[in-house]
């Protein structure tokens, strides 16, 4: 219950501060290990398709407005399959390369290499969040790893209460106990 009242107060918080006269964003970048010729921006919590477009060599652009910030996925598929089948799928993307970010106002960039290996750059919550990802990568094999992902979570949460990946690091506190 302390946890959704928080989640709550946060959510509201951004929400009061998504007024922004300059609320548009542009995010480009590109897929190296292209399995397909369709791109698709997801919101990543409902899974609804924001925006869509046709591309042979993994690259794209996305232009839009974000007066509220959200938590997105970009999706490289074969165009076999529809925007509908991925509608609502949360998280499960089969046969997709894939990248999660938050999409804030301003200029973003995203790249994927063959490896898979990605980075999102261009805000403080993007930057941020690859240097969680990057740590969390760190201690994942170290023994008793685990237990270091909560404090990990609480001090980005710590970093970050002015935005997006805040609110993200709230509902990952306590889930790797």
């Amino acid at each position: 219950m302390k946890r959704l009242f928080i989640f709550s107060a946060i959510a509201a918080l951004l929400m009061s501060c998504g007024g922004n006269s300059n609320s548009s964003y542009t995010l480009s970048g590109k897929f190296e290990n292209a399995i397909g010729d369709s791109i698709v921006l997801l919101d990543a919590i409902s899974g609804e398709v924001i925006d869509s477009i046709a591309s042979t060599d993994g690259s794209f652009t996305f232009r839009g407005n974000a007066g509220v910030p959200f938590y997105a996925t970009v999706l490289y598929y074969s165009s076999d399959k529809s925007d509908d089948e991925f509608e609502g799928l949360g998280f499960f993307y089969p046969e997709a390369a894939e990248t999660e970010l938050f999409v804030e106002p301003g200029e973003l960039q995203m790249y994927m290499a063959e490896d898979s290996s990605y980075y999102v750059k261009g805000s403080k919550a993007n930057d941020n969040y690859q240097a969680l990802l990057a740590y969390l990568d760190s201690i994942e094999t170290i023994p008793g790893g685990w237990s270091l992902y909560n404090e990990a979570f609480g001090k980005a949460l710590g970093e970050n209460i002015d935005n997006l990946l805040g609110l993200y690091c709230i509902s990952r506190i306590g889930l790797y106990e």
